[in-house]
């Protein structure tokens, strides 16, 4: 099974739970755990595509908070 697969019956499951305190349970746990997730993350951290910068990216960035821009022509 895929993941796209995996969420849309997590979601489904969910969907069918009529008891709204598990449900507030459920919103609170997500939330915490997301959160933790994004914490561990570096700042150069894409959580839409679940990607990191690459190294280059990362040293541009340092370079101009340094003020030591390159130009290139």
């Amino acid at each position: 099974m895929t993941a796209i697969e995996l969420k849309y019956e997590l979601f489904r499951d969910i969907e069918s739970i009529s008891d709204e305190s598990i449900l507030l349970k459920i919103a609170s746990y997500i939330k915490t755990i997301s959160k933790k997730s994004y914490d561990d993350k570096p700042l150069l951290y894409d959580p839409e595509s679940g990607c990191y910068a690459k190294e280059e990216t990362i040293e541009a960035v340092e370079e101009s908070m340094r003020g030591n821009l390159l130009v290139y022509e």
